[in-house]
């Protein structure tokens, strides 16, 4: 078999779909629900020094804000790598 090579070969880029990340966010009463504990368990565990739960607006940038935020994608890594 003969590869022809005598005609000019367009390359077409191929552009990759972006996977969209679907954030589900949730406040602490129902991640509290979410991984079987207490709220005050939540609030400490966003308090912790070393591998805090992700919250946003984090902790450490506003103490007192009221309205946390938590995405449940984050907090399930955090389960899995916090054991």
């Amino acid at each position: 078999m003969q590869i022809l090579t005598d005609y000019p070969v367009k390359m077409k880029p191929v552009r990759r779909k972006r996977k969209t990340v679907k954030h589900e966010w949730r406040n602490a009463t129902e991640v509290a629900q979410y991984l079987h504990v207490s709220k005050s368990w939540v609030s400490t565990a966003i308090r912790k020094p070393e591998n805090p739960l992700p919250v946003y607006p984090t902790y450490k940038e506003n103490p007192s804000s009221i309205r946390r935020q938590f995405d449940l994608n984050e907090v399930d890594e955090w389960v899995l790598n916090r054991r």
